[in-house]
């Protein structure tokens, strides 16, 4: 048999806006450690500052040594005052995943969509490695997770908290790019209705299902989907 080749991606870009979130002072502690309460933090702090949305670590110091290697290594590549001392999944999502999707990912997406010479109803598709948290973020903004708090509950925001992205294995979310800039409409390849999730984030094993299901949108997603574009793009992520 002849030996396969390897195939580069259209498009490979590395940006920094995808790495690990910023732990403050917790950088460098061993996990299991800081957990057990063993460098001075309470375990029920340490948990709300690795789970929840909100909760920010203890900033780094100015003049820490660890901030000081930071700054050496990374100033030059995002420039120091983009250089957390700490942050929250919010501050993640909010400060780099955001920008990130609006200025790098979606125009890629667009470009492959308009392209592209197959079927129009099927957007373009991106391959995104990165840190579990950054990519908790990242679901976040794609599944509009604070917008979801205002207007009905908070039951996504504790799943997404909740959720543990496994490593090496790759996840699919799909979405629609709205007409408002920076909001974008999961979409539930699954489930419709009443059952669908909030958070349609699935297996890479689901793909042949997600291909084969109907796409319709349920009726109090209508205006949402008029406002949306034709195209769906497709998420695989892994961490």
């Amino acid at each position: 048999s002849k030996q396969q080749q390897f195939q580069a991606p259209a498009q490979f870009i590395i940006d920094y806006r995808l790495n690990e979130r910023h732990y403050g002072s917790l950088q460098g502690i061993v996990k299991a450690e800081a957990e057990l309460g063993l460098h001075g933090h309470s375990p029920e702090d340490v948990y709300q500052w690795r789970r929840s949305w909100h909760a920010v670590p203890p900033q780094l110091n100015d003049d820490d040594p660890r901030r000081l290697e930071e700054i050496r290594k990374y100033g030059a590549i995002c420039g120091e005052e983009k250089i957390p001392k700490s942050e929250s999944l919010q501050m993640v999502a909010h400060h780099r995943i955001r920008p990130f999707l609006e200025e790098r990912l979606t125009p890629i997406l667009d470009e492959s969509y308009n392209k592209s010479k197959s079927n129009k109803e099927e957007g373009g598709t991106a391959l995104v490695v990165a840190h579990a948290n950054s990519l908790r973020a990242l679901i976040g903004v794609i599944c509009n997770i604070e917008q979801q708090c205002c207007e009905d509950s908070d039951e996504s925001l504790r799943r997404l908290e909740a959720m543990k992205i496994p490593t090496a294995s790759p996840l699919i979310l799909q979405y629609r790019k709205t007409s408002k800039k920076g909001y974008y409409c999961p979409v539930d390849g699954l489930q419709q209705g009443e059952a669908k999730n909030e958070l349609p984030v699935y297996p890479l094993s689901t793909l042949p299902l997600l291909r084969r299901s109907n796409r319709s949108y349920p009726p109090n997603e209508s205006a949402q989907a008029l406002e949306s574009s034709l195209a769906e793009e497709t998420m695989v992520m892994s961490s």
